[in-house]
């Protein structure tokens, strides 16, 4: 009897303190705005197909379509229309549309009944990119205002802000903020303009501190590459069987799986090049490994990372063999004195390759995967490279490392 005595207080105790963390509805924004894209798992979309339902008060409908098709074209969701009665099938769960007073949603999955949560339109012909806007904001993606680091980038003139407005512009804390990496972006679809949400339309509410941007004072009606990034590096890497590693901050494409997304200034099939200006020193980045042999050669006077890539389930067999490089002892890292590559053929991509100068006159290894990463780095005009590559079976014998001076 005094075992269930203690039980019982114990139960109760907890109960008490687990109640004071209960988030009550009429708390639920104040809780949930935290980060740039809300990471807790019973906020976000399990599901790649989204139902959504358009209230009839919406007589023209062809901006949420408009909207729906241009996030399902960059990301890896679906949207599939039912019926306002469709009754066939309880399980479907997604967005409801409707028309009401004040834009606003929920910041993140939150069904309204159990089915479908409501994303509240106040007009019934709502542009396009507002649309989005909310339906990204369902999908767990703050307003770009609520940054922590909003304030070195925008003036907030909230007295000039709509009064129902108010309850998103709570500015997030840097602890309990996602943004992988992103910095603060003007072109963001999730950025306001200047002077929407205003009371007087002719004054500014979101004033822009850096006048820099060329699109300044303009609604943004699409997506921006981070918006783009945002939604993939939270939603899409599931979508993947096998895991890719990209190169200065990329992330694996739901599109293609064995190819990178790329953030801005950086391109190649694993994002490992850095875009000079407009005008690349190394216009060739990624090469496909067939069974023959084939060749590419690497002049050591740029910066340049260079994939080489074989079928899944293959490896990829390297030759090297440095040219007109004068033989030296020892390595130096000063590229004005020498020019070297580093080789990255281990299936983790992340730990540091095999460095190889003209001290290392050829050789030949074998990848643990599919791809080749090769970062070539000197200032030696005329002296190159030359790399033989071709794919080979993954059952063949190999030896890790195989070098000839």
């Amino acid at each position: 009897m005094i075992l269930i005595n203690i039980l019982t207080l114990l139960i109760y105790n907890y109960l008490i303190k687990a109640t004071k963390i209960i988030d009550y509805e009429n708390n639920f924004l104040i809780q949930r705005n935290k980060r740039a894209i809300h990471k807790n798992s019973d906020y976000t979309w399990q599901q790649y197909k989204i139902y959504y339902k358009v209230d009839p008060t919406i007589t023209d409908q062809s901006n949420i379509h408009f909207a729906l098709e241009e996030i399902s074209s960059l990301s890896c969701f679906t949207f599939e229309r039912l019926l306002r009665n469709d009754s066939t099938d309880n399980r479907k769960q997604g967005l409801y549309f409707r028309v009401h007073d004040n834009y606003g949603t929920h910041l993140g999955r939150k069904l309204n009944f159990g089915r479908f949560q409501n994303i509240s339109l106040n007009a019934a012909q709502s542009p396009a990119f507002t649309v989005m806007r909310w339906v990204l904001y369902a999908l767990g993606m703050d307003f770009e205002h609520n940054r922590p680091d909003r304030n070195d980038y925008l003036i907030i003139n909230k007295d000039n802000i709509q009064k129902q407005f108010h309850k998103y512009l709570r500015r997030n804390k840097k602890k309990r903020m996602e943004t992988f990496g992103l910095n603060y972006d003007y072109n963001s679809i999730m950025s306001l303009g200047e002077f929407d949400m205003g009371i007087d339309q002719s004054k500014k509410t979101f004033e822009r501190i850096q006048k820099v941007d060329y699109r300044l004072n303009k609604n943004n009606e699409h997506l921006s590459e981070n918006d783009v990034y945002l939604l993939n590096k939270n939603y899409c890497l599931r979508h993947c069987e096998n895991r890719l590693y990209c190169f200065n901050g990329g992330i694996q494409s739901h599109r293609n799986c064995y190819a990178c997304l790329c953030p801005k200034y950086f391109k190649g099939k694993y994002c490992q090049m850095f875009i000079f200006n407009t005008i690349s020193k190394c216009p060739l980045l990624d090469f496909e490994a067939k069974a023959e042999y084939d060749q590419i050669t690497i002049h050591l006077i740029n910066q340049c990372t260079y994939s080489l890539t074989s079928k899944p389930g293959t490896i990829i067999e390297m030759n090297y063999e440095f040219y007109e490089v004068k033989e030296r002892k020892e390595y130096l890292s000063d590229e004005h004195n020498i020019g070297y590559i580093e080789i990255l053929f281990e299936e983790d991509k992340s730990s540091k390759g095999i460095v190889l100068s003209n001290s290392k006159a050829k050789g030949r290894l074998y990848s643990e995967d599919n791809y080749i990463m090769i970062m070539a780095n000197g200032s030696l005009p005329n002296k190159i490279v030359v790399v033989r590559y071709r794919q080979i079976p993954r059952n063949t014998r190999t030896d890790d490392l195989e070098t000839k001076t």
